[in-house]
């Protein structure tokens, strides 16, 4: 087959990739290396310009129009859709475009499959997440969650293709109104060497600034400081542990706005010397966190799919977390200790299991390092080439 065009949209915008710490692995993201010959990244922005990154990858920006006219935001959610539309039509034609791919349901996928309808071009989206979940925890108001929802339920119907990047998020589309021959499973690619690579240097110095002692037990999470992760019970699931031992310490990796509610929770249960907040961090860095700390923690209300999970695997870790529908198909009893949603005491015993169980937890940690190999970026690569192929050739039939 030809070398093909690919558009993709993202769900966020191009200045909130770095904040967001995914923009150093983003561009590849959508782009199994050698099958097309250009991935254009298509984004409403402040500024009309279009960035060449090298020969294969570009980003074509598009000035936003009357946003800052509107009283209402949710209301410009109606009028940027059929505008973005317009202008990738034009993109779509000029560029020779041969295929649309959206990440999440958005008024930028919904743009983009109007936009592919409209050209006669195929188009897929990925669902990373259960986004009616995510709007019962959203602080927005409701009119503007109300479209959100209108838009997601569009996007997922007229997509020609919806791929859950697991099987809960598969079935999620489905019951979105995603015909079922139309949905199908394609995960989250990792990069298992990364992550099993130990950068000793890095280490020893992480070791120095944390000020790590033999007898301290290191806990560390990545993620947003949202509901959603439930940091609260993280942190209480802690005090329960110092209280039995006050070696354990908590590394935080990410931003949110439940920080400064962490924080008076910390100052009040006196935790300040067991609790390090990190902000965001380099992906590029990640592994070095990791290969410092002895176990990995997410105590999620809920997940699409859980790719964190897979990276501390792969560098090694001990697992616990919550027993949740959108990481069933990473984590499971066999190689991780799970525990009820919003339980602190339980989740407090699931982590203190690891160290006073080191054969369970060596068991369970090898079983992780073997599962993990499902999630490598060759075989998640071979697998969504045939997507699209198939998605191509269905097309042209």
């Amino acid at each position: 087959m030809k070398k093909t065009r690919l558009l993709c949209l993202p769900a966020d915008s191009v200045s909130s990739l770095p904040q967001l710490g995914v923009g150093s692995f983003i561009w590849q993201h959508y782009a199994p290396e050698g099958f097309f010959e250009h991935v254009m990244f298509a984004y409403l922005d402040n500024r009309e310009q279009t960035v060449l990154l090298n020969e294969t990858y570009s980003i074509r920006l598009f000035k936003k129009r009357w946003g800052n006219n509107i009283l209402s935001k949710a209301f410009f959610y109606l009028i940027r859709i059929p505008y973005f539309a317009l202008r990738l039509i034009q993109l779509i034609k000029r560029e020779q475009i041969d295929v649309i791919r959206a990440r999440s349901a958005s008024y930028n996928a919904l743009a983009g499959v109007i936009a592919a309808k409209l050209t006669g071009r195929p188009s897929a989206i990925s669902i990373h997440a259960p986004y009616a979940e995510d709007r019962q925890h959203a602080n927005r108001n409701r009119l503007s969650l109300m479209e959100e929802a209108l838009v997601e339920k569009l996007s997922i119907r007229w997509a020609d293709r919806v791929y859950g990047v697991s099987t809960a998020m598969r079935d999620y589309a489905i019951n979105m109104g995603a015909a079922p021959h139309k949905a199908q499973v394609l995960y989250n690619r990792v990069n298992i060497e990364k992550f099993q690579h130990q950068n000793i240097e890095t280490i020893q110095a992480l070791k120095k600034r944390f000020n790590i002692s033999p007898q301290d037990r290191i806990l560390i999470t990545v993620g947003r400081l949202v509901p959603q992760k439930d940091p609260i019970t993280l942190l209480q699931a802690l005090k329960h542990l110092t209280q039995q031992n006050p070696n354990y310490r908590l590394i935080i990796i990410g931003i949110g706005y439940l920080k400064n509610q962490m924080e008076t929770f910390i100052q009040n249960n006196n935790l300040s010397g067991n609790v390090h907040f990190e902000n965001n961090v380099n992906h590029d860095d990640l592994p070095a966190y990791f290969h410092i700390s002895h176990v990995f923690v997410l105590p999620a209300l809920y997940e699409g799919f859980g790719i964190v999970l897979i990276e501390a695997q792969a560098a090694g870790l001990p697992i616990v977390t919550t027993r949740i529908s959108g990481t069933a198909d990473v984590v499971s009893d066999q190689n991780a200790i799970l525990t009820p949603v919003g339980d602190p005491l339980k989740f407090a015993a699931g982590i203190a299991q690891i160290f006073n169980d080191p054969p369970g937890t060596h068991q369970r940690t090898m079983q992780g390092l073997k599962d993990v190999q499902r999630f490598t970026e060759q075989a998640i690569q071979s697998r969504e080439i045939q997507l699209y192929e198939e998605l191509l050739n269905t097309h042209q039939t």
